[in-house]
């Protein structure tokens, strides 16, 4: 009776946790325009169904010879674009692959530790005070084309 008891303890504890605890998002995007292949990988993390972290990579790669003869000009208008930043709650890099005509852009945000004035540089203010679960996040990002789970 006592090795039941554990075991139910266990189980609740588990239910627990994996129902009250952290959730996570994953939506996916691929596009092919203009010579330009681009991956866009969205994670949010939620907690009491609302976003806490943000991770999203972009990888584009450039397919075609017109896209690769312009390819120093969009990556340094990339690079003006978004600064690299090593902050609390925020990280922020660009690799720009050359040879390979390639580059990514990962931001990698912390709601709970990021400064404000780094959200409104970013666009992401909206985050933090949307009301969005996680259902209306990945209806919404499938509607825009994604795919989730």
């Amino acid at each position: 009776m006592k090795g039941l008891k554990t075991v139910f303890i266990v189980i609740i504890g588990l239910l627990c946790l994996t129902g009250c605890g952290e959730k996570k998002l994953t939506c996916t995007y691929e596009e092919n325009d203009s010579g330009v292949k681009t991956n866009q990988k969205i994670e949010m993390k939620f907690k009491d169904d609302k976003v806490t972290a943000i991770k999203m990579s972009i990888d584009s790669k450039a397919t075609d010879e017109e896209a690769k003869s312009s390819w120093n000009m969009v990556t340094s208008l990339l690079e003006a674009a978004y600064e690299e930043v090593d902050e609390e709650g925020l990280k922020v890099t660009f690799k720009n692959d050359e040879k390979n005509y390639s580059y990514n852009l990962t931001f990698d945000v912390d709601l709970a530790k990021v400064k404000e004035e780094n959200l409104e540089k970013y666009d992401l203010d909206s985050i933090v005070d949307s009301t969005s679960s996680l259902e209306e996040v990945k209806k919404s990002a499938e509607e825009d084309g994604f795919t989730c789970k």
